[in-house]
């Protein structure tokens, strides 16, 4: 039986293939080297030169697809007469209905299926986690559902925009009033793709109690949409209209983290876009932004109590689950909730394949959790990985490439940037050097080893996909103070397996150094993370490195071009 798996006009493209005994991954903006790909319709014929290698025939047994709502006016008309009678979460669809929406795809198939938006997001951690139950959280999904219950394959709950507000527009909409609406240059016109760059702007606001009491007053489906009413933020908190829309003069956070007045033109906007693109941010909105993330933690805590025990071993995926913040405040009260490394769209065709394995009666192999790539990277050996660590008590910084590219949006060590975060200045560093050229309000995260968690953090969560914050000790407080954010947090990837990083860490202790280590993606500034081994030398080029580990090999840069030389 071979099968592939399709989630193609949204974003995030992404494919599985099944080939009757193992299934394969790809996100496409790995190879495509542009975040958040989607494709157009005339772009569908490129597919199998982007799949070349990873023996796709254009001739299937089956060929499942999600696609979203949000997908275009020329298409959703075809799309909605995709109904799914009484919730069927796998439908049957023809060979007319497919061609309609997929025309120009070169693959075909004896059987078509569409795969429900959130089911897709919940059976991705099923397949990974073997749990049998599960929540997902995001903006949109088919037909407007944004919050979904699941116990087993039955989907006991749903929450559309009918119901109430998204919880995932929310960010999406803060975002865009961060932005500017319609803003121009890089950060104008993608308020959904740069939601995640902002989550670390919350840590600069208070929590004004006066509005979280009002907020707090309401049911969990009322509380989101008075939340996107700002303006009782502002009769609530004692704001001024001219407060507002900013008026000339008004006191600023500018993009380098200085308070700083200005007599430019403001738009009616919540910000104003500065000529360079980045976002010029007043300091009511990250009270008002930290007031609303506080309550909906509180919100959501109590939401899930009424649908899961405290120790249920249950699935939480969508794109709010990107919110590290309220992950660790879930955790807490939810000790065996587990969150998937591909918890956004990204996920999808991994979560449709395994649903239609499931609903085929086929027994399904592990869960991808790399991308397949047409090169055979070996990963760090043990002399590798003791130099790795010799030059990180160094003061050096280490750009990673050993085996396959993970799954989701996160560094777990295949393609990553290392240093020591015990530099007083770590972060700014990273930044300064112009390596990562992130902005100034996001943070960076570690990597541990999981048994030293409770010595270093105030947690004994474990976090292998790097999905939860936790406050450090007074230990970790001197280990993590190059990264430590201005909430007094981290976040963190814990090690467990055997494997190159838990040699290297180990590696750290016996050169009397915390069991600890920057970890940040290896990617250029707006870019996906690196893929092959040309996009790492690409960027070690371009952005300089100490030195790069590709494989089991080590190089050393020279910080201005292509001039490299081995160890």
């Amino acid at each position: 039986m071979k099968i592939l798996s399709l989630h193609l006009i949204n974003h995030d493209a992404n494919v599985t293939y099944f080939d009757g005994i193992s299934s394969t991954y790809l996100n496409i903006e790995r190879v495509k080297g542009i975040k958040k790909y989607h494709y157009y319709k005339w772009d569908f014929p490129k597919l199998a030169d982007d799949l070349e290698g990873m023996g796709v025939p254009l001739e299937l047994d089956a060929i499942v697809v999600t696609v979203g709502e949000q997908t275009g006016t020329e298409q959703q008309e075809i799309l909605m007469d995709w109904r799914y009678p009484d919730d069927e979460q796998i439908l049957e669809i023809t060979e007319r209905q497919f061609e309609n929406v997929f025309e120009n795809l070169p693959y075909r198939a004896k059987k078509y299926y569409r795969c429900e938006h959130h089911y897709a997001h919940y059976m991705n951690g099923v397949w990974l986690y073997g749990s049998d139950s599960g929540l997902v959280i995001d903006g949109c999904g088919d037909y407007g559902v944004h919050i979904s219950v699941y116990k087993g394959r039955e989907r006991v709950l749903k929450y559309t925009q009918k119901d109430m507000c998204s919880i995932g527009d929310l960010y999406y909409d803060t975002s865009a009033d961060l932005l500017g609406r319609g803003g121009k240059g890089e950060w104008g016109n993608s308020f959904a793709d740069r939601s995640g760059n902002f989550m670390g702007l919350i840590s600069y606001g208070k929590v004004n109690e006066t509005y979280a009491n009002h907020l707090r007053q309401y049911e969990f489906t009322e509380f989101v949409g008075e939340a996107f009413n700002k303006n009782k933020y502002f009769q609530k908190a004692g704001l001024t209209d001219r407060q507002l829309y900013f008026g000339h003069g008004q006191k600023a956070i500018t993009d380098d983290g200085r308070g700083s007045t200005t007599d430019s033109e403001y738009s009616w906007s919540m910000v104003h876009v500065h000529k360079d693109g980045h976002p010029f941010v007043v300091q009511w909105h990250l009270d008002w932004f930290r007031t609303v993330q506080t309550v909906l933690a509180e919100k959501l805590v109590q939401f899930c109590a009424e649908h899961f025990k405290h120790d249920e071993d249950f699935v939480y995926s969508g794109g709010v689950a990107h919110n590290v913040v309220v992950n660790e405040v879930l955790s807490a009260m939810f000790t065996s909730m587990k969150i998937p490394p591909s918890i956004g769209d990204e996920g999808q065709s991994i979560g449709s394949m395994y649903a239609i394995l499931d609903h085929l009666g086929i027994e399904a192999d592990d869960c991808p959790t790399t991308n397949w790539q047409r090169e055979d990277i070996p990963m760090m050996d043990d002399e590798t990985v003791s130099n790795v660590a010799d030059m990180l008590i160094h003061d050096k910084i280490i750009a990673v490439c050993q085996g396959e590219s993970h799954v989701g949006p996160r560094a777990l060590g295949n393609r990553s940037l290392l240093y020591l975060p015990n530099r007083k200045y770590a972060a700014h560093y990273l930044n300064e050097r112009k390596i990562k050229q992130r902005e100034w309000w996001r943070p960076y995260g570690v990597m541990i080893l999981e048994e030293y968690i409770s010595q270093y953090f105030e947690t004994d969560t474990l976090s292998p996909h790097m999905l939860h914050t936790a406050k450090p000790t007074a230990l970790g407080r001197e280990a993590m103070s190059g990264v430590i954010h201005t909430d007094d947090t981290v976040r963190y990837q814990t090690i467990g397996q055997e494997g190159p990083y838990r040699k290297l860490l180990e590696r750290l202790q016996d050169l009397e150094c915390p069991p600890i280590v920057i970890n940040t993606s290896l990617n250029a500034p707006g870019k996906p993370m690196c893929h092959t081994i040309g996009d790492v030398k690409s960027f070690a080029d371009e952005f300089g490195p100490d030195c790069v580990v590709i494989g089991d090999e080590m190089y050393m840069t020279n910080h201005r071009g292509v001039l490299w030389s081995s160890n």
